[in-house]
């Protein structure tokens, strides 16, 4: 076991990786790892969870080169691979019911993934392994499993989304399309370079963004995959957006909304909704894009969805409030950004934390309660300094905590939106905001003429930007 353990890149690893790294069950594993605790040789900073020091690492890796065989020690890579990647796909999987279908081949003999049983103990393991799976893409990448190397990055990309950890995904992204290009997978190249294109979009860098959506694009479309295809100008639209193209943005959520009423993904058809909402807004149609929104939610309550940890509908209840506080219905807006930020600090998101809770500070300042507004400020900029996220923009939340009390209510900076996650349907109560009938009020195609620029305040605002993730 010591030899193996120097094929582990690190920092730690739990009883299961280690049964999985040397083919044998869990408590056999359990038993050897606490002998070489009780030698000194590893140290349990946490219940099931060893580390070396890296000196000892490098002399156990040695001791491996030495004694066992390259097959031997690429056969344990292989399965320690798999424990990784089964384990993180199955998370994903909890985490994100709705996600893309994926094809594993089988773990190989030996290989003991996590036994997780629902979306809690999925987000626990991604919180407890968020800082080995890094270093374990780069081994899959360095020992030539280019299958892990791009299928990980995207199992584990959600999780760091909702972590704001931007720059991480940035790096393991770039990885797994190399893996993806080198194998020929056209299925890994569309999906990472999408994910890719949402990555730099929300970091600010939209030249790389629209390459890499519009490869994705052409490469679902040579797929026949309808669903890719719908994400990819999902991906486009959040583009134009941030370009200031709201025309070219309504064209693209429109396409992605067919799409996925013509393949029953009712998860994304709810937030294109959501999307075309927050795009109307920006061009001042706030009653088009409140009546979108209510579609939305709708959806949301006439279906029952089993991944709580993964509550979209708070994007659709933050757009809200940013239409309600434009109409000038204070109260309203106050509890749709309430209800808001409740979801997006149950998951843990905390990008869409910070910037409800700066809209909510905005709203507070100008109604004259300046202690909430400054708290509210001060808890956004602790999430944003330590997020270190361009686009969300901590100088911009710095400014509005140390004005507090001093600015005019039309003072603030504008505070762009971060990626957010996508919605995930599930039933609930939505106060007055549920409409009565998805087809209230729509045109043919059902989309209440969503996707035609707004006559309505057409071009006099310029508002926060939402990425999708």
């Amino acid at each position: 076991m010591f030899r193996l353990l120097g094929l582990h890149p690190g920092p730690e690893i739990s009883v299961l990786s280690a049964a999985s790294l040397a083919a044998v069950d869990g408590p056999t594993a359990r038993r050897a790892l606490t002998v070489l605790s009780r030698a000194c040789l590893l140290t349990e900073h946490a219940a099931g969870r060893f580390a070396f020091h890296d000196l000892l690492r490098a002399y156990a890796a040695d001791q491996a080169r030495d004694a066992d065989s390259q097959a031997d020690r690429q056969a344990a890579t292989g399965r320690l691979l798999d424990h990784y990647l089964h384990t993180a796909d199955r998370a994903w999987g909890l985490v994100q019911p709705s996600r893309e279908p994926t094809a594993l081949a089988p773990a190989r003999p030996g290989v003991t993934p996590e036994p997780l049983a629902d979306a809690r103990q999925a987000m626990d393991w991604f919180e407890a392994e968020q800082h080995v799976l890094v270093p374990v893409v780069t081994l899959a990448d360095r020992s030539g499993f280019d299958q892990h190397a791009w299928r990980l990055p995207v199992a584990m990309h959600q999780f760091l989304i909702l972590r704001g950890h931007r720059k991480r995904i940035l790096g393991t992204l770039r990885t797994a399309l190399d893996a993806s290009t080198r194998l020929g997978d056209m299925t890994g190249q569309a999906i990472v370079s999408r994910l890719l294109g949402s990555t730099y979009t929300a970091l600010g860098d939209l030249g790389q963004a629209l390459t890499h959506a519009a490869d994705s694009l052409v490469w679902h479309q040579r797929l026949g995959d309808r669903l890719g295809e719908a994400k990819a100008h999902h991906a486009l639209a959040d583009i134009a957006e941030r370009q200031g193209r709201y025309a070219d943005a309504l064209g693209h959520a429109g396409r992605a909304l067919r799409l996925y009423r013509a393949v029953g993904y009712q998860a994304g058809e709810a937030e294109m909704l959501n999307t075309a909402g927050w795009f109307h807004a920006l061009r001042g149609g706030f009653q088009q894009g409140r009546a979108l929104c209510r579609q939305a939610l709708v959806i949301s309550a006439e279906h029952e969805h089993d991944a709580p940890l993964y509550e979209g509908a708070g994007s659709v209840w933050d757009t809200m409030g940013h239409i309600e506080r434009h109409l000038g219905n204070v109260t309203e807006a106050v509890a749709c950004y309430e209800r808001s930020l409740g979801i997006f600090q149950s998951i843990g998101f905390r990008a869409g934390t910070a910037r409800t809770l700066i809209c909510l500070g905005e709203i507070w300042h100008e109604t004259g309660d300046l202690v909430s507004a400054k708290q509210a400020w001060q808890e956004a900029l602790e999430i944003l300094e330590d997020l270190d996220l361009p686009g969300v923009g901590s100088c911009q939340a710095r400014s509005s905590v140390t004005k507090a009390g001093a600015a005019g209510s039309r003072g603030f900076p504008v505070i762009r939106r971060p990626c957010r996650p996508k919605l995930c349907v599930r039933s609930g109560t939505h106060g007055g905001f549920a409409a009565s009938s998805r087809a209230s009020g729509t045109d043919s195609d059902g989309t209440t003429g969503a996707f035609r620029p707004a006559a309505e305040g057409a071009g006099t605002y310029s508002g926060r930007s939402r990425g999708a993730a």
